[in-house]
């Protein structure tokens, strides 16, 4: 198994200094866990991110997707903003 060529502490501090404006506390975003090419994300709940009927956003969801490929291809690749 190849290692990741950035742990997530690593992408974590990549990101606040690249993108301050999304990755920063009180965002709800985290890194769970990290592999080479692959990483696990989590963006906590708040009651802004609902829909009527108590459906996540896509908007919501689409971040989430865009934030946990931005982590893959960081421990996959390394630290290049």
């Amino acid at each position: 198994m190849t290692k990741p060529a950035l742990m997530a502490a690593e992408i974590e501090d990549l990101l606040a200094a690249e993108f301050p404006q999304v990755f920063k506390p009180g965002s709800g975003l985290s890194i769970e866990h990290v592999e080479f090419g692959g990483a696990r994300v989590r963006q906590a709940f708040r009651p802004d991110q609902l829909r009527p009927g108590g459906t996540i956003s896509g908007p919501t969801m689409m971040a989430l997707a865009d934030f946990a490929m931005y982590v893959a291809v960081f421990s996959a690749v390394g630290r290049q903003p």
